[in-house]
């Protein structure tokens, strides 16, 4: 099982031609449908009750645990068959122009894009910034993230969520984390594009003016 997130109002509001793969070659990649513990099946029902007691609850967790593990290390392969079967390549961390970048964009969902577009003005102005896309939020790609921005100078995560009661916004603290001991100054921003608010391309200017200052 898997969850997949968007941009509310940015994606769930908005129209674009999208590409759809004939059914049989979706049902040819996905697999035939194999049910374990709960299903649905109104031929068999069934009680599910979503209580977990204290004695099952901590190796539930372990399970999950050991699913998340395996899944960072089955993504990349599914990702790949994805791209053999339908030509569209997909991977857990997206970098854009990071080969000799000293300022990095850190962006997660719709507003890549628009990180994107700055990132190649500033780059007419003979300034070296890249972007690096979050994909997969969960399980977090930390060491991809580390080896993409282990040569920067300077990396502005930009977040969607305030992160209220934190130390900082989620995709921040994970950023950090993942760049721990490692030089780079590493700054959250979330002064836009929370609930129906853009990222707008002077948003991305101003953080991106503000970590040169720093």
């Amino acid at each position: 099982p898997c969850m997949v997130c968007l941009d509310g109002f940015f994606l769930s509001h908005s129209m674009q031609k999208v590409r759809v793969a004939e059914q049989a070659e979706a049902d040819a990649f996905i697999g035939p449908y194999r049910r374990h513990n709960s299903y649905i099946d109104p031929e068999d029902p069934m009680i599910v009750n979503n209580l977990t007691s204290s004695d099952e609850f901590t190796e539930m967790r372990y399970q999950q645990s050991r699913g998340f593990a395996a899944a960072a290390e089955v993504m990349e392969e599914v990702f790949t068959e994805f791209q053999e079967r339908f030509g569209r390549e997909h991977h857990v961390v997206e970098p854009y122009r990071l080969e000799d970048a000293k300022t990095v964009l850190v962006t997660i969902g719709s507003m890549a894009g628009t990180a994107k577009y700055v990132a190649d003005r500033l780059r007419e102005q003979g300034q070296h910034v890249g972007v690096l896309k979050i994909v997969s939020f969960r399980p977090f790609p930390y060491r991809q993230v580390a080896a993409l921005l282990k040569n920067a100078e300077h990396a502005a995560v930009l977040d969607r969520s305030a992160g209220l009661g934190a130390q900082g916004a989620p995709v921040w603290l994970e950023v950090c984390a993942a760049l721990q001991s490692m030089g780079i100054n590493v700054r959250g921003y979330t002064p836009s594009g929370i609930f129906s608010r853009t990222w707008r391309k002077r948003t991305h200017r101003y953080v991106k003016n503000r970590l040169g200052s720093i």
